[in-house]
Parts: C-alpha cells; structure tokens; sequence
C-alpha cells in the first residue's frame, strides 16, 4: 500500500536556498551597478544602510569621472572604464559573501525599494544635467547672437 511520505531533511535544501540567494545577490549587484544602481545586492543580503550608502557614493564616483573625463578631454576615460568594470563585480562578491555568512536567502522587498529609488534618482539626474546643458546652451546662444 501506500506508505506516507517522509519529511526532508532540511540541511541540504537550505544549503541550496543560501547558495543560490549568493548568486542572485551577485547577479544584482552586477547587472544594477553596470547602470549606476550600485547596491542592489546588498540590500537583497539585507543590508540596507550599506546598499544606500553604495548608491550615494557611486554615484557621486560616477559624476567625479564624468567631470574628470570631460576636463581631460576623455585621457581619464582609461581610468574611467575599468573601474566601471570592475566595482560592480568586486561588490557584487561582497554581497555574495555576506549572504553565505549570514545564511540569509534575500528580501526581494528591499531590492525592489533600493532599485526603485535608484532608476527615479539616476532619471533625475539625468533630466536635471539634460536641463542644465539646454540653459547653458540657451545662454551661449542668446549671447552669441
């Protein structure tokens, strides 16, 4: 006859769970941070004040280069592009880290808050340079002719 089923050992599944949220903590990090939304990871490992403190900055390391690269006439693009490259992934393996020694499996809540503020905050930034080169623009303009 039918036997009743057993209950599963619940070591092995939860190794699984914690090794595939490290992985998407990783994935996160990478693909958001390529766009300028660094700290998505770690808000998925559930560290909040790291992941905003993440996005602040990278963004204002972001804006440093793009001035820099603008007074070099583009020389500090070769600087520029590797650390592009690279922070995301190097955060990314932080974030990883941090889910596997805390065994936690991610909060998909905080990735969807922090990632949320990060494209209406990279948007703004992007319609406020947009409006700030258009007045510069206005201005040279009318004073040219």
């Amino acid at each position: 006859m039918d036997e009743p089923m057993q209950p599963r050992a619940l070591g092995p599944a939860r190794q699984v769970d914690i090794e595939t949220a490290g992985w998407i903590a990783l994935a996160l990090e990478a693909i958001f941070g390529y766009f300028g939304i660094l700290g998505v990871g770690h808000a998925y490992a559930g560290r909040l004040a790291r992941a905003i403190g993440l996005l602040v900055g990278w963004w204002v390391v972001l804006g440093l280069f793009g001035v820099l690269t603008a007074v070099s006439l583009g020389v500090a693009a070769c600087l520029t592009v590797p650390v592009w490259i690279a922070v995301p992934v190097i955060s990314g393996l932080l974030a990883r880290r941090t889910v596997l020694v805390e065994g936690g499996t991610g909060s998909w809540a905080a990735v969807f808050g922090l990632a949320g503020a990060g494209c209406l905050g990279v948007l703004t930034l992007i319609c406020l340079g947009v409006a700030l080169l258009g007045g510069f623009g206005a201005l040279l303009s009318a004073a040219s002719g």
